[in-house]
């Protein structure tokens, strides 16, 4: 909508003068166009709005006035109810919208974004309301109470939590949530995470851990349909047996990019060919036979540029007649002050080993 109105406001120029500008104003024109269409996508990406109506009464929502400051709004084209409260400035004037009459109960998402205020949801919030999404995002959210999303443990799929300030979440309720297809959590200061959270979640396909903690205790198992999981930059220190043994034949993508490990146990992943372990930029020194043979024989992709690599014996099993250094990522270097690539070593180097 804002681009719209100011690609109008340019067009408006007189073109005459548009062509008569030196070449160099033009580029000026440009830029600050491209900057600002820039600005209003990333924006859009981070907050979730794009273009939007406020909704009409006979579309579902309440009355506007009955739950201001929050929005009922659609997608153009969409019948979808969609809820903002990104301007709640209290829990009790949360409360209070939901308390109001809603002719339609069911949300595709509640949304708030940008909010300083609230910082406890709790239980019951909600209501009776449910939603299938659930996104907060650049808050100062400390707390989700138990059952705070009772009234949605049914409907949600999608649960995002980005760049705040959340201390806690109801793990324990996890199991409800039956049909969750992505959770993530991106920036935010939970003391821990129990992985088993997520067993058993049939529906799950994407789960992602970012700049959160470092206390990421037990397994990420029985998750059978997960495609993604990255728990990058969480300062983790190693990767333990059936760490990441989602038991998925569809899973694409291990992330652990930007941690500090040291140390990966045998048998810390799935091995399912075509995905990718991304595991640059942390402080790995060898890569053992035993924990990565298997991997790479079943045609996993290891990425792992960035580690101080030693480059010895250690890795003389990738050189042999199975050529298995061939399923590293390119751009894997060695630690020997030269920048060796790992698929340029001279297996001679191995002769003794």
């Amino acid at each position: 909508m804002c681009i719209n109105k100011m690609l109008f406001s340019v067009n408006r120029l007189h073109l005459y003068s548009l062509l008569r500008m030196p070449p160099y104003s033009l580029l000026i024109i440009v830029t600050i166009l491209n900057g600002f269409i820039h600005a209003t996508m990333t924006q859009t990406i981070q907050t979730g709005r794009f273009d939007e109506s406020i909704a009409p009464k006979e579309s579902g929502c309440p009355n506007a006035e009955d739950i201001m400051p929050c929005e009922c709004y659609t997608y153009p084209s969409q019948v979808e109810l969609r809820l903002r409260c990104d301007n709640v400035t209290s829990e009790d004037e949360l409360k209070h919208v939901f308390e109001a009459y809603f002719p339609n109960k069911n949300f595709k998402s509640f949304s708030m974004n940008v909010n300083e205020y609230i910082k406890t949801l709790e239980a019951g919030i909600f209501n009776d309301v449910t939603f299938e999404d659930i996104i907060i995002s650049y808050s100062r959210l400390e707390v989700i109470a138990t059952d705070a999303f009772n009234s949605s443990y049914n409907t949600i799929k999608t649960m995002n939590f980005l760049f705040s300030d959340l201390l806690h979440l109801p793990f324990v309720n996890f199991h409800d949530l039956k049909k969750l297809q992505s959770f993530q959590i991106v920036r935010n200061s939970l003391s821990f995470i129990h992985a088993e959270t997520f067993y058993g979640l049939d529906a799950l396909e994407m789960i992602v851990i970012r700049q959160t903690t470092a206390n990421i205790t037990g397994t990420f198992q029985n998750i059978p349909n997960l495609i993604n999981l990255e728990l990058r930059d969480n300062n983790l220190t190693s990767v333990p047996t059936h760490f990441c043994k989602t038991g998925s034949t569809n899973i694409k993508k291990v992330d652990l990019a930007f941690n500090r490990i040291s140390e990966v146990a045998d048998d810390a992943f799935d091995a399912v060919a075509g995905m990718s372990i991304d595991i640059h930029f942390n402080l790995l020194t060898e890569l053992p036979e035993s924990t990565w043979r298997p991997l790479l024989e079943a045609g996993v992709t290891v990425n792992a540029f960035g580690n101080p690599l030693l480059c010895g014996c250690d890795i003389a099993w990738m050189f042999d007649s199975a050529h298995l250094v061939n399923h590293m990522s390119y751009g894997t270097e060695c630690d020997d002050g030269n920048g060796t690539l790992i698929h340029n070593v001279d297996p001679s180097i191995f002769d003794n080993c």
